[in-house]
C-alpha cells in the first residue's frame, strides 16, 4: 500500500478545480501550501515559526515572517505585489534556504 501525504491529496482534489476562477487555482495552492506547511518549511531551515502579519502599503503588501533560531528571534521582511505573492515567495525562500534573517529589534 502506498502511503499518500496530505499534501499530495490536495493535489489530487485540485486537479478538478477551475484554473481560472474567482480566485485562480494557483493561488488557493500557495495559500494552502503556505498556511498548511510553513512550520515544516521553517523547521527545515533550523527555525521555528513565531508568527507573521502582513501590511498593505497601497502599492505593495509587506510581510513579516517571525521566527527562532534557538531562544534568538528574527524576522524576515518580504515585500511583494500582494499577500498571495508575499506567501509564494516565503515557500520559495523556505526551500531554496535563501530568508534573509535579521535580529527581532521588538521581541
Amino acid at each position: 500500500m502506498v502511503k499518500v501525504t496530505y499534501w499530495e491529496s490536495v493535489l489530487e482534489v485540485a486537479k478538478d478545480w477551475p484554473a481560472d476562477g474567482p480566485v485562480p487555482k494557483e493561488e488557493l495552492l500557495t495559500i494552502w501550501k503556505w498556511d498548511y506547511l510553513k512550520v515544516n518549511l521553517l523547521e527545515q531551515q533550523g527555525l521555528a515559526w513565531r508568527g507573521e502579519s502582513y501590511k498593505n502599503q497601497g502599492w505593495a503588501v509587506l510581510m513579516v515572517l517571525k521566527v527562532a533560531k534557538g531562544s534568538t528571534p528574527y524576522v524576515v521582511f518580504i515585500t511583494e505585489q500582494n499577500t498571495r505573492a508575499c506567501m509564494g515567495r516565503a515557500i520559495k525562500m523556505c526551500e531554496e534556504g535563501t530568508l534573509e534573517l535579521r535580529e527581532d529589534k521588538y521581541a
